[in-house]
């Protein structure tokens, strides 16, 4: 659905919610590694890289959505992902980030409604409501 979507917009959510899936996996790996001994947590530093392409001045619109495919491809290959710098893993730090990567993940699944919602007003020329 989110392919079939125009526009910038949509392939910022599309490359947001592929982050933060991975983002997700990652504190589980961290959760499930715990009790291994020399375990080092690894972190993604999604956020920093999104803003970079999304502050870019005098870049088109198809060249902003060529970086973001970029973006998404790093992220699937996990090249955004580093060791942390203290080894082990700290649980309550681990949910913590969980927990924050459920209310991105929530707050682009309503950002995704409502920009549907929008056009879909658009098209049958709704603005009443």
């Amino acid at each position: 659905m989110i392919e079939a979507m125009s526009g910038l917009t949509g392939n910022v959510i599309e490359v947001a919610l592929d982050a933060l899936s991975l983002q997700q996996r990652i504190h589980a790996n961290n959760i499930a590694n715990a009790s291994a001994n020399g375990f080092t947590a690894q972190r993604m530093d999604f956020e920093n890289a999104l803003r970079t392409v999304t502050k870019t001045d005098g870049l088109q619109i198809s060249d902003m959505k060529e970086q973001l495919q970029r973006l998404d491809a790093r992220v699937n290959r996990g090249e955004l992902v580093r060791s942390s710098a203290q080894s082990g893993v700290e649980l309550d730090v681990e949910m913590a980030g969980m927990s924050e990567t459920v209310l991105k993940y929530q707050a682009l699944i309503q950002g995704l409604i409502q920009y549907n919602s929008m056009t879909a007003m658009a098209i049958a020329g709704d603005v009443n409501k």
